[in-house]
């Protein structure tokens, strides 16, 4: 492996690593520090120079939270 591509691979790992925390500190505030949606959020590597941050215990309320659902009268919820 070059020099090169340990130091991007580093890089990457410390961002995902960095973006997946600032979304646990968001979701500790949004939802008044119960912790249940924010203790999901980790990272998967999925080769050298990929990586995944996603919620791996709510996955579905993600989806919900970001891009709003339909109530059962009809009315909606925006997503953020």
């Amino acid at each position: 492996m070059s020099k090169l591509h340990r130091v991007l691979s580093n890089s990457l790992s410390k961002q995902a690593n960095g973006l997946a925390a600032d979304i646990k500190h968001a979701a500790y505030k949004q939802f008044d520090g119960t912790g249940n949606y924010a203790k999901g959020w980790t990272v998967k590597k999925n080769s050298d120079l990929s990586y995944t941050v996603y919620n791996r215990t709510q996955p579905t309320l993600t989806h919900l939270l970001e891009n709003g659902h339909l109530l059962v009268k009809s009315d909606r919820v925006v997503g953020y």
